[in-house]
């Protein structure tokens, strides 16, 4: 074997130490600073990343006591809204059963009026009816002429002793 042959130790060292000393250069030179940018941007591509992270982080918290913040007011103003629209409301309805009750019993007085006016009337009709009934039966009982006085005072003679229907 070629490798094992003593006369070519020394070719075999000089020439690798020649090709590791190029390949140190190579590396050191044009390798070695290319990895070390892209391991340099990489570190700082995460710490960035790590950084706007962190503030999306306290932006989000911030966010999140602003949003609990409107919230609870919104919900303090829907609460005040309530009250106060139950409060209208609450108005409303008394002011509307105030009217009404006025009206009703404005409509009750005029029907207690009006069934007044019809009592009267019903009296006054009775004893014209009575009256009328009364003197056509004694007509066709008799031939005589009926005293319209004499029997109206009947009547009423009849009518305070209670003896009647009405």
């Amino acid at each position: 074997m070629p490798q094992l042959d003593i006369s070519t130790y020394f070719s075999q060292f000089f020439w690798l130490l020649i090709s590791f000393i190029i390949l140190y250069y190579l590396l050191n030179r044009f390798f070695l600073p290319k990895l070390n940018n892209i391991l340099l941007e990489r570190e700082a591509t995460i710490s960035e990343a790590l950084r706007a992270a962190n503030c999306a982080k306290e932006e989000a918290l911030k966010l999140k006591e602003e949003y609990e913040e409107i919230l609870s007011n919104a919900a303090d103003t829907r609460s005040e809204m309530i009250e106060r629209t139950s409060k209208k409301i609450s108005i409303s309805i008394e002011e509307s059963l105030f009217k009404l009750d006025d009206e009703l019993k404005k409509l009750v007085s005029e029907s207690e009026i009006r069934i007044e006016n019809y009592l009267k009337n019903a009296e006054k009709d009775v004893d014209f009816i009575s009256m009328e009934a009364t003197k056509a039966i004694l007509s066709s009982l008799s031939d005589e002429k009926i005293d319209e006085k004499l029997l109206s005072n009947v009547i009423k003679k009849i009518k305070s002793e209670g003896n009647h229907v009405i």
